[in-house]
């Protein structure tokens, strides 16, 4: 997991040394997402039920067309079943990549990238455990299609570590849209 952090890290801090002046081609977009949460363990899965939600949002300032383009992100995955539940925040940097460069495949962009932030685990457990809530690091891989200049759809796998045995981390399928 430090590994995947380190990596987030290095590729936002390297995609964020765009010459300023040359940063003129992209103007700025700021991103909604909605969508379902799938968390990967059974423990996580126990409270949150069959369909926990996730939004988020993303904000890219200006860049240059066809490189990496820095960016911050809010992300939000919530559940509740059984008496019990997992609401998870997260706040961070992220890079966001179109290997297309220009290109589109059938009127599709494709694009990914990944992030490094900072999550809020509030966990709520009716099956005698006590909950709680942690501040911790974790991470997020994404990748997707840009399906206009304004609608996407993405799939993000978010590392988060555990927390009093049930780990959060899960895939999120999210539909944006650039406001």
């Amino acid at each position: 997991m430090k590994g995947l952090l380190t990596a987030a890290l290095v590729l936002a801090a390297w995609s964020g040394a765009i010459d300023a002046a040359s940063a003129q081609n992209v103007a700025p977009v700021l991103r909604l997402r909605l969508g379902v949460y799938q968390p990967t363990a059974s423990s996580c899965r126990n409270i949150t039920g069959q369909t926990p939600v996730s939004a988020g949002v993303d904000y890219e300032p200006k860049g240059v067309e066809g490189t990496a383009r820095p960016g911050y992100y809010f992300d939000y995955m919530s559940g509740s079943h059984n008496g019990g539940h997992v609401h998870v925040f997260g706040i961070g940097a992220e890079s966001r990549s179109c290997g297309c460069s220009g290109r589109t495949m059938k009127s599709l962009t494709p694009f990914g990238g990944a992030g490094a932030g900072v999550y809020r685990l509030e966990i709520g457990n009716a099956a005698g455990a006590a909950g709680g809530a942690k501040t911790t690091f974790g991470g997020k891989l994404f990748a997707g299609f840009m399906m206009s200049k304004a609608m996407s759809i993405e799939l993000t796998y978010q590392f988060i570590p555990s927390y009093k045995g049930i780990s959060p981390s899960g895939l999120s399928l999210q539909f944006g849209a650039a406001i």
